[in-house]
């Protein structure tokens, strides 16, 4: 969405992300959902770097997860191995839960540079990993 489905942008995107290290985004979502690691802390570390990137890539890997819950072969690490891990992490998320998260990281993806805080809604988006907020 992103990229308005024109190739090129897409492309470029693609190109973008690779500066990004997805095992060290999933390990952190991954503390971030255990809440071994504070959501502000992350929110902090993610806004030193590309955060575009990041969102764009967080959209990817939340729309991977929820076509993989509709997919009755779902995906398998030999297949999609960045995916088998995310699907490990959110499977405590309800599908309504995927579906929020995704609509929030659209959502701020969207809103970069409009103003708003882009801190606070980053730690609201990470709290929304958590399955286990709130819980005993």
């Amino acid at each position: 969405l992103l990229a308005g489905r024109a190739p090129l942008p897409i492309a470029a995107l693609t190109l973008e992300d690779n500066s990004i290290d997805n095992n060290r985004l999933i390990d952190t979502l991954d503390k971030t959902s255990r809440e071994k690691i504070d959501a502000q802390i992350v929110a902090d570390q993610w806004l030193k770097l590309d955060v575009e990137a990041i969102l764009s890539w967080l959209g990817r890997a939340l729309h991977a997860a929820i076509r993989a819950r509709f997919d009755a072969g779902g995906s398998t690490p030999v297949t999609d191995p960045t995916g088998a891990a995310l699907h490990n992490l959110w499977r405590q998320l309800t599908l309504r839960a995927l579906f929020e998260q995704y609509r929030r990281t659209e959502t701020l993806s969207s809103q970069l540079g409009s103003g708003v805080n882009v801190e606070l809604a980053l730690k609201a988006l990470l709290v929304g990993f958590q399955a286990n907020r709130g819980h005993p």
